[in-house]
Order: structure tokens, then sequence, then C-alpha cells
């Protein structure tokens, strides 16, 4: 069954698959590791062993992700309860940052709102970072990496640990420290590393002020972290930060049996880290953005383009009866097809589907401050659309 997180109610229907499902303490963070959660690069939904229909972006799978990561941990400390019960203890869990934050954390969804509308308010706003558009795109293994931060105080906080802003500030300073320790490590280094490293600290969510910065890990204070996924989360992070030149030399392995020791892990674990991220990042290195980050400007709009083509389709039937009750901007649109427009017709074209998006909820974003930026592609997107969708022989039943 295929979960849209860019439609309505999309929430509800996760819970009631993730509900009939099982996964132990055991399992969950091979899991999430696997399908590329912990590594910021989501391959797959972790909810399902089978492909899914949808072709999702990578916003769209983080969201399905983290909400089943969250339950799944629920699950694992509470056996026995609902999912009403995880619904109040999720959105208490937001709750208790917000206050703790003593400021905005989230743009706080009204409690009017029923359980399961909070909560997609409140992933959307958790998955949207806080860097400009090319940024975000440039970088999202790197700062959708931190969104594992929240699975791992929602453990804490499920456990009964209610002091959340102290302990995800104190593991985003770790992870934050040990990424930067092993980027300095490694022999070939990038021209990327302190955009890097200023993405990863405008993506923090838990603290306000400049982190700490340590040149050694044995000054970071690892011993608060006591659950095992934490202290492999920690590892993984470093892991993936020395891997990104797809070497490992004997300086980067050592400073990653050093961190696994301090975290109080086995050779087996270390070992697991090393490997995981090496495979994963040669089975997969065309998908995930670090490795491709040559040039950011094409790698931004190749992206965007692929992510708003999705949303096309996906939206084609309605995008088509919305655009065909518009004489005017069909005509413009088809005009396209076969010629330039003038300065004036694009004004046009540009400001009716602005009202045409704010019609539909998944294209919506493109209606917001920004949203402009990505007009040029939909407007070279949409006349590709129009022959096929107006030709009564390719007319779906």
């Amino acid at each position: 069954m295929s979960v849209n997180p860019s439609a309505n109610a999309w929430v509800i229907k996760l819970l009631n698959i993730l509900e009939n499902q099982n996964i132990d303490a055991e399992k969950l963070y091979p899991l999430l590791r696997e399908n590329g959660f912990i590594y910021g690069t989501n391959l797959n939904e972790i909810y399902t062993s089978t492909p899914h229909k949808l072709n999702y972006t990578q916003e769209e799978l983080a969201k399905l992700n983290l909400l089943s990561a969250l339950f799944y941990v629920y699950q694992i400390e509470f056996p026995n309860r609902d999912l009403s019960d995880f619904q109040d203890k999720l959105i208490s869990f937001y709750g208790q940052i917000q206050i703790e934050k003593k400021h905005k954390f989230f743009e706080w969804p009204s409690f009017k709102s029923k359980p399961d509308v909070q909560i997609e308010k409140l992933m959307h706003q958790r998955i949207k970072a806080k860097t400009n558009l090319l940024e975000k795109n440039f970088s999202n293994i790197v700062t959708n990496t931190l969104l594992n931060i929240d699975v791992e105080c929602f453990r804490v906080f499920c456990q009964g640990n209610h002091k959340i802003i102290e302990f995800a500030s104190q593991l985003e300073t770790a992870l934050i420290n040990v990424i930067s320790i092993g980027l300095h490590k490694k022999s070939n280094k990038s021209n990327y590393e302190e955009l890097l490293i200023k993405l990863l600290e405008s993506s923090l969510r838990y603290q306000d002020t400049q982190i700490e910065n340590f040149e050694n890990i044995n000054l970071i204070n690892f011993d608060q972290f006591k659950n095992k996924s934490t202290k492999l989360y920690i590892l993984d992070a470093a892991a993936m930060s020395i891997f990104s030149d797809e070497i490992v030399d004997d300086n980067e392995r050592q400073f990653i049996h050093e961190l696994g020791q301090l975290l109080k892990l086995s050779s087996d674990e270390i070992h697991e880290s090393i490997k995981s991220i090496s495979s994963f990042v040669r089975e997969n290195y065309d998908k995930i953005p670090y490795f491709n980050n040559a040039n950011p400007i094409k790698n931004f709009y190749d992206k965007t383009y692929r992510s708003t083509s999705l949303l096309i389709i996906r939206n084609k039937n309605r995008l088509i009866k919305e655009i065909s009750q518009s004489k005017e901007l069909l005509i413009l649109l088809k005009k396209s097809t076969h010629t330039d427009l003038s300065h004036d017709e694009k004004k046009i074209v540009k400001r009716q589907l602005m009202d045409i998006f704010k019609s539909i909820p998944s294209l919506a974003i493109f209606a917001i401050p920004g949203g402009s930026v990505l007009l040029p592609i939909i407007i070279k997107l949409i006349p590709t659309l129009l022959p096929s969708a107006f030709n009564e022989n390719l007319e779906e039943n």
C-alpha cells in the first residue's frame, strides 16, 4: 500500500500500516542504516520490503521514515499501547521541546486540529531545512543525517528523560564535532569541507548558541549516551564523513576505531560501521548528492527538475482540469509548444499558474515565497504535458 506524504491524511494511513508490524530493538537501527536514513539519503520506506509504487522525493521519504522510526521506537518502549497513545506521546514530545527552548522550535499547529493533522504539520516542519534551496539540495546527505536526533531523543523521552533539549544539544554537539574532526582526518580533502560544516550547523534545531568545537575526540564527553543506537549513530556519522573519497586510509581507520572505543562499542560493531558505509556508498553512489557536488548549481537544477516533474505528473489529471478552465492560460501554454512567449505573456502564465497551484495542496510549495524560482522549470514541463493530455487517443480511462 502506497502512502503519499504530500497529500492530506497520510499520517493516519501510515500509522494504520505500522500498527500491524513489529520491529524489535535489535533490528531497528540496522533497518534505518540499510535504507539510508542514518546517512541522510533515504533509498526506500523502512516499513515495507516491497518497492514503492510512487516515485518519492527525498523529502517525502524522509517524512515517511522519520515518522516510521518514531513509531517503532514507541512500539519497542510501549509494546501494548495503541495509535492514539502514540500520537499523544509524540505531540507531547515535540511540545516539551517547544517549552524547553522558550521560543519557536516549530510553527506549532493548532490544538483544535486532530492529532494526526498536528503530526502532519510537525513532520513537515521538521523536514523543512533552514538553509536556502540551493544549499538544501546540495547538502541533504549531511543535513538529513541529523534527523535521527529526533529518533534518539524520542527514545530517551519514552524512557522517562524529559530533559530533551539538554540531551539533544549534547548529541548535536557530539555529532558536529565527530563529523568535523573526521573531515579533517581525510587524506584527500575536498573544497567543500567548510560548506559542509556550515550546512551542518545551519541544520541545528536544539540549540541557538555556537557549539563548542573540539579538535580531538578525547575531549568530547560520550558518557551521557547510554543507548546502543545513539552510540552507533555517532560512529556512523563519523564513518560517513571520512568515506566521501571512497578511501579509508590507516589514519582514518584508526580515528574510527578510537571513536568506537570511546563509545564503548565492540570491535565487531566498529568494523560493521565501516563496512556498512562502504557498501552503502558503492551500491548507491549515483543517488547520493554528497558525491555529485562537482557542480552544485547543475545538481540543484537536476534534482529540482526531477522533483517538479514528479509532482506535476502525479497531479496531472487535476492540473489539466484546472488549466482547461482557464482559457487564456490554456491558449498561451499551447502556443508555447511551438513558439516563444512574449515577456507579458510569460507574466500572465506565471500569475495564473500560481493561482492554480494554490488550489492543489501538493503543488502549493510553488506558490509560497521563493517558489517563483521553480516557475521556469514548471513552464518548461507543462507544455510537454499538454499535447498528450489533450490527445483523445491517449486519454486515460
